[in-house]
């Protein structure tokens, strides 16, 4: 079983399996009072990093982006803990982090989109060759 506690082992197993089992830790460990600190921030990076991954492929619209940023900057700034009753650490970091991953996922789709646009309309493409 891998979970968010052993984090640098399993980044080398799929990020879907450390994410889920470790949201199933998470619960056990919060019911149980065994939580630690930082597993919500830990979590809250590997989930911005598959949503990242969805940005870059283009499975992701931009209001879907929109939304997900508005909930995520929600845990920035000063009222970031009154929305839990335990104190998570780091919680303003993995939350810009989430945030600035999106930010250059979505650069990159857009580059990518632009490189594999066209040069020339349809109009305009038979007639940028010469006759021989």
């Amino acid at each position: 079983m891998t979970s968010i506690v052993n984090f640098e082992e399993n980044l080398k197993d799929r990020k879907s399996n450390v994410i889920l089992e470790s949201l199933n830790r998470f619960h056990d460990a919060k019911i149980s009072g065994a939580i630690r600190p930082d597993e919500l921030s830990k979590i809250i990076v590997l989930v911005g990093d598959l949503f990242a991954n969805k940005i870059s492929k283009g499975e992701v619209s931009k209001e879907e982006i929109d939304e997900t940023e508005s909930f995520i900057s929600q845990f920035t700034g000063e009222n970031k803990d009154s929305y839990f009753n335990i104190n998570h650490a780091d919680l303003d970091k993995s939350s810009k982090m989430f945030l600035e991953g999106d930010f250059f996922a979505l650069e990159k789709y857009q580059e990518r989109i632009k490189d594999s646009s066209p040069l020339f309309d349809e109009e305009s493409y038979s007639s940028g060759f010469k006759r021989l």
